[in-house]
């Protein structure tokens, strides 16, 4: 839901319309992505300082995930936020990931372990940080450099220039083992895909 560019009105309907559809379907979770900046060429990447530039931009954002999540809370939804590796987002960067948490209470995580490769952050740490908030895993691994172990596919190429290919799960760079082994710990029982 684009809460940068659209109206309060057209936001709530967009959100109330998505959750509405999950109570239809018996859906316990709903991954909400709040916007991109739409003025982005295709595979221009938003910097810190633009995303800085744009906080009422970002402002709106947030306010649409809480909104939003408030209405599920009230239809028995819960709204998840996930780690965005879309570099048009300003979500992709994990300090502004961790606002929305900061400032949503009980928001919830959609923890995709191969989406904190863009800004080169510490999967583990990251995970550290959401592993309470975690509701739904995708788990997706990635390997960085030019061992594709056998799969043919053009590199995600992170902010720093680093490039990761995709990887078998558990054959790359994500610390999935490490991470399962952590949710099995804390007894998670989310979704997983």
């Amino acid at each position: 839901i684009p809460f940068n560019m659209i109206s309060d009105e057209e936001a709530e309907k967009a959100y109330t319309e998505l959750i509405d559809c999950a109570v239809r379907v018996g859906a316990k979770h709903l991954l909400i992505t709040p916007g991109i900046f739409h003025d982005k060429e295709s595979g221009e990447k938003t910097t810190r300082e633009e995303v800085a530039a744009r906080e009422p931009e970002i402002r709106r954002m947030i306010e649409g995930v809480r909104k939003a999540k408030a209405y599920g809370d009230s239809k028995g939804v819960a709204v998840t936020l996930e780690d965005y590796d879309v570099f048009a987002s300003p979500i992709v960067f994990p300090e502004v990931l961790r606002r929305f948490f900061e400032e949503i209470p009980g928001l919830q995580c959609s923890f995709d372990t191969g989406n904190f490769v863009p800004c080169d952050a510490d999967v583990m740490e990251e995970f550290e940080y959401y592993k309470d908030r975690i509701a739904t895993v995708h788990l997706k691994d990635r390997v960085e450099g030019d061992d594709r172990r056998g799969v043919e596919k053009t590199p995600f190429i992170s902010e720093s220039g680093r490039m990761y290919y995709p990887a078998v799960v558990g054959s790359g760079d994500m610390h999935i083992p490490e991470i399962v082994d952590a949710l099995t710990a804390q007894r998670y029982d989310g979704a997983g895909i």
